[in-house]
């Protein structure tokens, strides 16, 4: 199951990260200061849509309505989502960083820290198979 969660979640890290990554190219400029925060929204959007389909379907093999499951995986997304966003932004500032790749680099270690809770979390509570979760 790790193994299975670990591919779904490289295969989303690589779209979300290419769209990051192409967004802040070419809206960095445009957007400014904002440019991080709206890069992360729409490719967390796009890759978070994939990565549950593959997680409920083939990882978790999860039976329950996607109703149910979506709206708890989001509960977790989101957050994390926002922690990455806090993480990224504060690694940035630090660093004194305006050039994409950096950032991009920067949320890819960000987001390696957080794919060790998410994936507890999504068996545990998300996907289980339990009764009463």
């Amino acid at each position: 199951m790790l193994l299975k969660f670990l591919l779904s979640s490289v295969a989303a890290s690589v779209i979300d990260n290419f769209v990051f990554w192409l967004m802040l190219t070419f809206f960095g400029g445009v957007l400014g200061k904002l440019a991080t925060l709206v890069s992360f929204v729409c490719a967390r959007s796009i890759s978070s849509v994939i990565n549950f389909a593959v997680n409920k379907q083939k990882v978790f093999k999860n039976s329950k309505s996607v109703k149910e499951t979506i709206l708890k995986y989001y509960a977790l997304a989101i957050p994390i989502m926002a922690i990455s966003i806090g993480a990224v932004e504060l690694l940035d500032r630090i660093l004194a960083n305006s050039v994409p790749i950096i950032t991009t680099l920067i949320k890819i270690a960000v987001d390696l820290v957080l794919f060790i809770c998410s994936f507890r979390i999504q068996r545990e509570w998300v996907f289980s198979s339990r009764k009463n979760k």
